[in-house]
């Protein structure tokens, strides 16, 4: 915790309330991550990889970007910038 406080620090004084709700909230979402990454994505890796046992593994893993984490190489951003989701952020936070 300390090392999170460390890098949230500089940028928000947060009171040890707000701390304590970003480490619990932080905490929820890294479990439902896990439990997605268990039962989810281990699944569909396992089912191509025992489907398509002759594809490599550059191909494989490009698989696994584009039609599973849905951030496939062609994205420069991927998936962090869509140009029909307003950020709030001055061009989308893309800087030319």
């Amino acid at each position: 915790e300390d090392f999170i406080r460390l890098k949230t620090g500089a940028n928000e004084k947060l009171t040890d309330e707000q701390f304590a709700k970003l480490i619990v909230n932080l905490k929820k979402y890294v479990a439902i991550d896990t439990v997605q990454n268990e039962y989810l994505f281990h699944a569909k890796i396992y089912r191509w990889l025992l489907e398509d046992s002759d594809r490599g593994v550059d191909e494989f893993n490009d698989a696994v970007y584009d039609k599973l984490f849905l951030t496939p190489g062609t994205d420069k951003w991927l998936g962090l910038y869509s140009p029909d989701i307003y950020s709030a952020i001055e061009n989308n936070g893309v800087v030319k």
